[in-house]
């Protein structure tokens, strides 16, 4: 269940960890550290919009076969496979900088190993892509598009139970 915080922002059942480091140089380079962890929030969306966009624009080039679509799933896919690594790493700096508590324990894990999932699938997508650049035939192919539909997958499993730590765990309960 969410709770506020001093500034009226809703916030996961986490709190934070106290440090416990004996010296003040190892609480500033500690507390660095685990600070990326707050560029999560912002560097999570760049790979996230480029891989869509990589399936999106596989999907116009097979309805209309032209050039600038295969040329732009190579780079947006590139691109969110080079961008994944970066906001993994931040994530786990924001999840070891809290310690959650009941239910978010699991979700938090569940989001970690999607996360990592997803990270693994685009650099096999985006490998296979520059391997095969100019054709993907039978096997390739069937192999680059189950990594896809895994990239796909993966990152919006990632994005939901995310969208569970941030916003609690009923979150989009009630859509369906």
């Amino acid at each position: 269940m969410s709770s506020k915080n001093g500034r009226g922002r809703g916030v996961c059942n986490c709190v934070r960890r106290p440090s416990f480091a004996h010296d003040a140089n190892s609480d500033k380079a500690k507390g660095s550290v685990m600070n990326i962890g707050k560029l999560h929030v912002v560097l999570v969306h760049f790979p996230t919009a480029l891989a869509i966009a990589a399936c999106l624009a596989d999907l116009l080039w097979v309805a209309m076969r032209k050039d600038v679509f295969r040329h732009a799933v190579f780079y947006c896919l590139v691109l969110a496979a080079l961008s994944a690594g970066p906001a993994v790493i931040t994530g786990l700096a924001a999840a070891r900088s809290q310690q959650f508590v009941g239910d978010y324990v699991s979700i938090v894990v569940v989001h970690k190993w999607w996360g990592i999932a997803a990270l693994a699938f685009s650099v096999l997508a985006a490998a296979l892509r520059v391997i095969r650049w100019k054709r993907l035939d039978r096997w390739w192919l069937a192999a680059y598009c189950i990594l896809m539909v895994a990239v796909v997958t993966s990152i919006a499993l990632t994005g939901h139970y995310g969208g569970m730590l941030v916003h609690g765990k009923q979150f989009l309960s009630g859509l369906f």
